[in-house]
Order: C-alpha cells, then sequence, then structure tokens
C-alpha cells in the first residue's frame, strides 16, 4: 500500500542544516496497525508529515499504490490528502468557532459533499466513536478526551483508508488513551483501516502489531509486537 525509498528530509541550510530522515526505507501493507516510536528528535513526526503529503521528501520516494506522491501535481497532492488520508493531532485540530459536528462536516464540505449527506455522515461519525450526544457542543465545551474522539471522526470524514497519527494520547489520561486506543484498533480490526501512530507511550505502542522505532532520522529496527509483549 505504502512505501519510502531512501527518503531523505533536510531542514534548513548551511550551519542551520538540519538532516531530519536519513534515509528512510519502509513498506506498509494494506490493514497494518503500526507503531512508530523514537527518542524527540528521532524524526517521527517529520515522517508522519511526509507520508500524509503535509510535508515532502527533499530526495528519495513516498509510493502510494504504485503512485509515486512526488509525481503529482499540487491539486493531486491535495486531492490525496482529502480524500487518501485522515490525520489525529496531539492537539486536536479542531475549529474553534464550529461544534463537534461542523468539525466533522468540513472535510466533506470541503470536498462538495451535499449538506444533507454530510450531516448524515457526520451524525453516524459521531456516533461511532461514541459522542453523538455532543455533536452541538464547542471545542472548549469538551473534555480532551471527547474532542480527540472529534478529532477521529473529522480525520474519518471522507473514509480515507489510511490513518496517521502523532502522539494522539499525548493530552490525554489513561482511561482516555485506553478509550482512544480502543477505537484506533476497531478502526483497524473492523473497517479495515491502515493506521500508523506515533508516540512516547510504551502502553500505546505495545498494542501495535508491528513497531517501527525511529533514532536520529533512521530506522533503528522493527519489531513484531508480539515480541515485546512476550
Amino acid at each position: 500500500m505504502l512505501e519510502c525509498k531512501d527518503v531523505v528530509k533536510i531542514y534548513g541550510a548551511g550551519r542551520t542544516k538540519v538532516l531530519a530522515l536519513r534515509g528512510i526505507n519502509l513498506q506498509v501493507n494494506a490493514g497494518e496497525l503500526i507503531g512508530i516510536k523514537g527518542p524527540s528528535g528521532s524524526g517521527k513526526t517529520t515522517l508522519l508529515n511526509i507520508l500524509g503529503t503535509i510535508d515532502m521528501p527533499s530526495s528519495g520516494s513516498v509510493v502510494f499504490n504504485d503512485i509515486y506522491l512526488e509525481e503529482m501535481t499540487p491539486k493531486e497532492i491535495m486531492d490525496f490528502r482529502r480524500h487518501q488520508v485522515g490525520v489525529v493531532f496531539q492537539f486536536f485540530n479542531l475549529v474553534s468557532n464550529l461544534t463537534a459536528q461542523e468539525n466533522v462536516e468540513l472535510p466533506m464540505a470541503i470536498s462538495g459533499i451535499g449538506a444533507s449527506d454530510r450531516q448524515r455522515r457526520a451524525v453516524e461519525l459521531l456516533d461511532e466513536v461514541g459522542v453523538k450526544h455532543l455533536a452541538r457542543r464547542y471545542p472548549n465545551e469538551l473534555s480532551g478526551g471527547e474532542m480527540q474522539r472529534t478529532a477521529i471522526a473529522v480525520a474519518l470524514a471522507n473514509d480515507p483508508p489510511l490513518i496517521l497519527a502523532d502522539e494522539p494520547t499525548g493530552e490525554l489520561d489513561h482511561e482516555n488513551t485506553e478509550l482512544v486506543m480502543d477505537l484506533f484498533t476497531k478502526l483497524n480490526k473492523e473497517h479495515k483501516k491502515t493506521v500508523i501512530i506515533a508516540s512516547h507511550n510504551e502502553y500505546l505502542i505495545s498494542r501495535m502489531k508491528r513497531v517501527i522505532e525511529l533514532r536520529d532520522g533512521a530506522v533503528f529496527r522493527t519489531t513484531d509486537s508480539s515480541l515485546i509483549k512476550g
């Protein structure tokens, strides 16, 4: 489904140059549940941003279903980001002056989906993540766990096959971490979503099917989670 081929990412130039990714090679199969771990500065967020086309590599290739992303036009990249990938951030990224339901409707509205269809799907998604009863509330009226579950519904709005999550439980307590992780697992098992989660949370990482550890911008090792648990 997704492959990185010698992906390098450099920020800045000269004395300020930072080599964030150092030749990443990685294959992701459809339907996998993958964790990315590593210390701060190891390249986790940079890698997720490149997989989600929020950023582009300095060199190397990212291939999605045999399509080389760097060969896409800006419009094709925009369409890819809208329909093929959903991103969940640590700090929720909800629009403060929109209700939970309106936040979920927003990606569909941008994609040209009619009002009645997007309203119906938004309610279904909020129900799926367990916050349907909060549809008319604004983000500042929600708890951290409720905001993150709403943010996951937003990521699912256009039914993308790939979900990327960057420290999705970083602002949550253990109880809400459990709820959010159960939700990601459900999306992977029941809805066949490919899910890639970057996190420092060892408990979260232990529930992944495969774990990729980064160090200094490179893949240090890849481990089956059953070996970690055992």
